[in-house]
């Protein structure tokens, strides 16, 4: 009797350990980052259709682990992840007019590293023009030969 039930404790364990160990995910959004600060504020859309791809070290570059497209809210959600696994996380912007922010946590780039179960795993994309008048205020500097108050020194004639 013994025998059986720890056969049948191992069966068990068998059968469920794989849905424990491969059930965790990895979660965040792509956003608009209006006022480059490199953090997800209520004001900042997301951004739909980009694609998230996450890598193991051993995975090769053309077959990542989990793949998932961000909805119209810009939300992602990788599937089928391993606990405690450390995974690179790649976005393919197809949007060519939005580029990675130069502030904060959530901007600076387009690779960043999480570990399976993780949340809030954001990029804030930036669109340069946001940023653009349309008719800008320019300082040029102005060089004056002599006296640059155009006064008379002595010795020198005003022309």
């Amino acid at each position: 009797m013994k025998k059986l039930l720890y056969t049948l404790f191992l069966v068990i364990i068998g059968l469920v350990s794989p849905a424990i160990v491969f059930s965790q995910t990895i979660t965040g959004t792509v956003f608009q980052d209006i006022n480059f600060n490199g953090v997800k504020d209520a004001t900042d859309p997301g951004v739909a259709n980009v694609t998230i791809r996450a890598y193991k070290d051993s995975d090769p570059v053309s077959t990542p682990t989990a793949t998932a497209i961000t909805t119209s809210a810009g939300t992602y959600t990788l599937s089928g992840l391993i606990t405690a696994v450390k995974y690179r996380l790649e976005i393919s912007n197809p949007n060519s007019w939005l580029f990675a922010g130069p502030n904060g946590t959530g901007s600076q780039t387009t690779i960043r590293i999480a570990t399976a179960g993780a949340t809030n795993i954001n990029f804030g994309l930036v669109q340069p023009t946001d940023y653009c008048q349309a008719t800008p205020n320019i300082i040029v500097p102005c060089f004056v030969s002599g006296n640059p108050l155009g006064e008379e020194q002595e010795g020198q004639k005003m022309p």
